[in-house]
């Protein structure tokens, strides 16, 4: 993905735009830099009040900035479908584990963002992500996290024992 070429996000994390009205789509204000990244401090965007908000890590985040087109509101921390022909928009949340997904910005409000609404999802370091009902344990550094085909929106941990005896491990040459 291209990164953008101002070194200034249009906006924050934690915020979203709303498209602006009589406008045709091709000519709203960010239609010409949906899909492109910035790069993050890794903060905790939700705290700081008057102040700047506290580090939580040294790390950097990349997010990009996309469009909502579900029909629906997209939550914090929901694995967003990124559209295969369009880097720029979320179609659906995440379903099935072929899916390129990326989780909705965690310190986005409650209510989330509304359809058609502009908006970051990770791509790359630290996020949030909402997890399965059928996720019961708690998820341990290398766990596989996939796609859950039960609750759209959500991930799932792997199962090794599901895979079939029949199968292959990889070998290295």
């Amino acid at each position: 993905m291209p990164q953008a070429s101002s070194t200034e996000p249009p906006f924050g994390r934690g915020q979203y735009q709303t498209l602006t009205s009589g406008l045709a789509v091709a000519e709203q204000p960010f239609a010409g830099i949906l899909g492109q990244e910035w790069e993050f401090d890794d903060l905790y965007w939700d705290q700081g009040g008057n102040g700047p908000p506290p580090y939580r890590s040294p790390a950097k985040v990349r997010c990009r900035l996309v469009r909502n087109e579900t029909g629906s509101a997209i939550t914090p921390k929901q694995l967003c479908k990124i559209d295969p022909a369009n880097a720029g928009l979320i179609p659906a949340l995440t379903s099935a584990v072929t899916d390129q997904y990326a989780p909705a910005d965690e310190f986005l409000p409650s209510a989330g963002v509304p359809d058609d609404g502009i908006f970051w999802v990770v791509v790359r370091g630290n996020a949030k992500v909402v997890t399965a009902a059928t996720v019961l344990e708690n998820i341990v550094a290398g766990d596989y996290l996939v796609a859950s085909g039960v609750t759209s929106g959500t991930i799932n941990v792997f199962d090794y024992t599901a895979v079939p005896t029949t199968a292959t491990p990889f070998e290295s040459m």
